[in-house]
């Protein structure tokens, strides 16, 4: 036994110890996303045309496809998009601390 172990104040006991994983606490799951949802956007008129997932050793964010609009009645390039990108973005925007004004002294 060396020397620091039996001068320290450490006491084993016999019993293990239970805790909660810190993920747990923070409400994070465990276990890694593999899989992302994408948005098929049109490129002319921002409609979203249909919704899937696919899996991240898979994802392809750029496309030279063309994809048929129901709103535009043509094909037209596609977009795409992850899902909840943007309000994800808007809710940390507002997050932030608002600006002072700014005062020009005459």
């Amino acid at each position: 036994m060396s020397w620091f172990y039996k001068n320290s104040r450490y006491e084993p006991s016999d019993r293990p110890v239970k805790f909660k994983p810190l993920l747990k606490l923070r409400g994070i799951s465990p276990m890694p996303i593999t899989e992302v949802t994408l948005m098929r956007i049109c490129g002319n008129c921002n409609q979203v045309i249909e919704t899937f997932t696919v899996k991240k050793d898979n994802l392809q964010m750029f496309s030279d496809a063309t994809v048929w609009c129901d709103n535009c009645q043509s094909d037209q390039p596609e977009h795409l998009d992850i899902a909840g990108r943007k309000d994800a973005i808007k809710m940390e925007q507002d997050s932030y601390p608002a600006n002072l004004p700014i005062i020009i002294a005459p």
